[in-house]
């Protein structure tokens, strides 16, 4: 063919007239190879145009998907669909196949090594997110889109569920190989809680919390908050409210009551706050109370209910302001309501009757008196019932003059020091350390010498091996003094 078409070329140089019927032939074959390769050019040039043009319209719809989610508040953040409907799909093209069996949890990467599963976030206030598919159209191509909302603990803040995950899968066929193709995004969303640190030496824990618990009575909710603080002699002093309709309250103990105006389930969110400055949110923990109608009330009861309170287990006396109530009511029908006050005359909010409830009675050293009333059903209000305790939060002072005489076997000390005065003086302490530095000091059983509870004698100790010691003071409240000098042997 190459050398015809030499020939062909050479005649019309040479301008010879006519072409013979083979010349002709190869000549239009030639022509008709030359455009077969530019249309096929043309249509690998047009499928890669469009494959671009649909990846980069997912894209745009996915980036679009997250920018209606970031205009949600922060509680609104969830799926609305229930794991019930959420079944874990058997394709591996589709989003839904990365569902763990039961459909609770779902792994945002689909690799189940980066994130691994998490765990779903469903039924949150409306309005919430649709799970999908949602579908859009651009151009020929039809995009399916899913969201899917989980539970992320980040790191550096204590507890689990400190923030939500919001996945976004896109997925469409491919014009070239007809397969289902999917681009995905992660994004976070924090409720803004932080660790706070209080100034000066030492940091400071936030508390620790969980839901609230509650028992409701028609449309009336009597929250508890669960809630402790990490940090040794710090104690909870506030709880911030708020209870899902708009309404905020702030209490001193760790029970709120709340009337709905209607029926539904509410968002309850409280901010536990400690006597640093530190705090902590429920908000990312997605905590709910549902209430209903009030239900009919019980007709024909008069019977007073009767009860009882012991503070602390029965202690003489407590070091923390907050105090453990115990609780103990008896009526012909039952109690419902209780509520606790320092003051007979101005009684708090009624709460839900527990067993056990905690109080924080008001600063400042002396007996504490807290007084109790129960309620029924029916409104009977009992008598007032009352326990006390002596709140002792001042440490005695540091022990002097601490002397250690070792004897001439090196197997025992024998620790002298000066007496300290304190109207509740428990006793002493005796701490050791082996080897004259480091701080690793233990406490010793010391056999005080009868009749001298200042001085006493530390056995079983080891031949030369040389020993430090201190001595602290204690009350009976269990407030412990600052150290004695340090002595060595």
């Amino acid at each position: 063919m190459e050398r015809t078409w030499f020939r062909m070329a050479a005649r019309l140089a040479s301008d010879e007239e006519g072409f013979s019927l083979i010349e002709a032939m190869m000549a239009a074959f030639v022509l008709a190879v030359g455009a077969f390769a530019i249309i096929q050019a043309l249509g690998f040039s047009l499928t890669s145009t469009g494959l671009s043009r649909q990846r980069q319209s997912a894209g745009a719809i996915l980036n679009q998907e997250i920018e209606l989610a970031r205009g949600l508040n922060y509680s609104n953040i969830g799926l609305a669909e229930t794991p019930d409907q959420l079944p874990k799909s058997t394709d591996p093209t589709n989003p839904d196949f990365w569902f763990s069996s039961d459909g609770t949890q779902y792994d945002p990467d689909g690799t189940g090594t980066d994130f691994g599963y998490e765990t779903l976030i469903t039924n949150q206030a409306a309005p919430n997110l649709p799970h999908g598919p949602q579908t859009v159209t651009k151009s020929n191509t039809t995009f399916k889109v899913y969201d899917y909302v989980t539970w992320v603990d980040l790191p550096g803040l204590s507890g689990v569920q400190d923030a939500k995950r919001l996945t976004v899968v896109v997925t469409w066929t491919a014009l070239d190989t007809h397969t289902t193709q999917h681009v995905s995004a992660n994004t976070i969303f924090s409720s803004g809680v932080i660790a706070v640190s209080t100034a000066g030496s030492g940091s400071n824990s936030p508390p620790n919390v969980s839901c609230p618990t509650s028992t409701t009575s028609g449309l009336t909710a009597n929250f508890t908050a669960v809630a402790s603080d990490p940090d040794s002699g710090d104690a909870i002093s506030q709880y911030d409210w708020d209870f899902g309709d708009s309404t905020t309250g702030t209490t001193t103990t760790p029970q709120a009551t709340h009337t709905y105006a209607s029926m539904g389930t509410y968002t309850v969110t409280v901010v536990v706050h400690d006597t640093h400055s530190a705090s902590a949110s429920t908000a990312a923990l997605g905590c709910s109370v549902s209430v209903a109608a009030p239900s009919p009330t019980p007709t024909g009861d008069t019977q007073a209910p009767a009860g009882s309170i012991v503070l602390n287990s029965g202690d003489t006396y407590a070091k923390s302001t907050q105090l453990t109530i115990t609780v103990t009511a008896t009526d012909d029908v039952a109690v419902t309501q209780m509520a606790f006050t320092t003051d007979p005359s101005n009684f708090g909010a009624y709460v839900a009757y527990a067993a056990t409830a905690q109080y924080t009675v008001p600063v400042g050293d002396g007996t504490k008196t807290v007084y109790a009333r129960f309620t029924d059903a029916v409104g009977n209000v009992s008598t007032v019932v009352s326990d006390t305790i002596i709140l002792d939060t001042v440490a005695p002072s540091a022990p002097t003059g601490l002397t250690a005489t070792r004897d001439n076997n090196h197997k025992s000390t024998t620790l002298s020091w000066n007496a300290v005065s304190a109207p509740d003086l428990a006793g002493y302490a005796v701490y050791r350390l082996t080897g004259t530095s480091g701080t690793s000091f233990v406490q010793v059983t010391c056999s005080f010498v009868y009749g001298l509870p200042t001085e006493c004698d530390d056995t079983g100790e080891t031949n030369h091996i040389s020993y430090t010691f201190y001595v602290v003071a204690t009350d009976l409240a269990g407030n412990l003094s600052a150290a004695s000098n340090q002595v060595q042997v």
